[in-house]
């Protein structure tokens, strides 16, 4: 329901999206404005929605899943794209006159980025407080104005708590 408001709005959000991978190496994500930013450690947000198809139970690998300024149409095909086994990765389309302008002259090719990580940080910034807002495991958190989340896998040896589970179940 909160979703299907967002797409009628099409906003799309203003932040620098930043990862570190496995081997300590940073990169920034070359664009501003974003439609799609989410970290996972699963396969699923629903029983049919795969939005990170490569995840395994308890693999540890965390993902991003992100794309740019498209347009609520355009998000609406990736969403639905992810109902249909995580078809969304990987899709790529040349950027219509329409988003151009509305993307304020980014890329000429887009795609539904997918990339192992073990952190993202995500500094905000907008000025409208409705904007800065984040869903962290279900839950709404506003960020405050010029301020930023960070998501990170516990290093090895680090852990709080130990998870047990038969072999089958992987």
């Amino acid at each position: 329901m909160a979703a299907a408001e967002l797409l009628k709005l099409s906003h799309a959000y203003k932040a620098t999206v930043e990862t570190t991978d496995g081997g300590g190496a940073v990169k920034v994500l070359d664009r501003k404005k974003h439609n799609y930013v989410l970290t996972t450690l699963v396969s699923n947000l629903e029983k049919t929605f795969t939005i990170s198809p490569r995840s395994r139970p308890l693999d540890g690998q965390l993902r991003l899943v992100h794309f740019g300024d498209v347009g609520g149409q355009r998000t609406m095909e990736v969403m639905k794209a992810a109902y249909r086994d995580g078809e969304h990765v990987g899709m790529r389309w040349k950027t219509s006159e329409g988003e151009k302008k509305q993307a304020e002259g980014e890329e000429e090719e887009q795609e539904v980025g997918y990339d192992e990580v073990d952190e993202v940080k995500v500094a905000v910034l907008e000025e409208d407080p409705r904007w800065r807002k984040v869903c962290i495991d279900g839950t709404i958190v506003e960020i405050e104005q010029g301020g930023w989340v960070k998501v990170a896998m516990t290093r090895q040896g680090e852990e709080r708590l130990r998870v047990l589970v038969d072999r089958a179940v992987l």
